[in-house]
């Protein structure tokens, strides 16, 4: 049997792809830019960082803008966060059944350390992880 599991955080125990998708679209709106489906698929999975250096190119903006709409993005995901993600299907089950093995259990994201400590919170999860690395911990992407 293994000694431990390290979980990433999106996809795998939250749900948090509407919440993602939500609040680009309203950063991009307040820039002025309305983001087609298409586009959202495109951009599905990925860091704002990454991204949005695509869209300056594309578009034209300055990089005083791209930060400034990354600054917007993780605004409105902190807006709306608590109120829109769910645990992803049989986590706690799941987080159970390795507690009951002795097995220590992490997380490891790009997210960040707050949104964490919402999801557990909320979920009451927090008893089931030994440690996580998230956003801040990350000195170079």
């Amino acid at each position: 049997m293994f000694k431990a599991v390290i979980f990433d955080f999106d996809g795998v125990l939250v749900d948090s792809g509407i919440v993602t998708m939500e609040a680009r679209s309203r950063a991009f709106s307040s820039f002025v830019y309305e983001l087609s489906q298409e586009v959202r698929r495109l951009i599905f999975g990925l860091h704002s960082e990454e991204y949005t250096i695509v869209f300056q190119k594309k578009l034209g903006f300055s990089e005083e803008t791209r930060k400034a709409l990354v600054k917007k993005i993780s605004e409105e995901i902190d807006l709306i966060f608590e109120g829109f993600i769910k645990p992803m299907p049989h986590v706690k089950e799941i987080l159970e059944f390795l507690k009951t093995r002795g097995v220590i259990a992490g997380i490891a994201t790009t997210n960040r350390q707050r949104r964490i400590d919402i999801f557990l919170n909320k979920f009451g999860l927090g008893s089931f992880f030994n440690f996580s690395v998230t956003h801040e911990d990350i000195t170079k992407r």
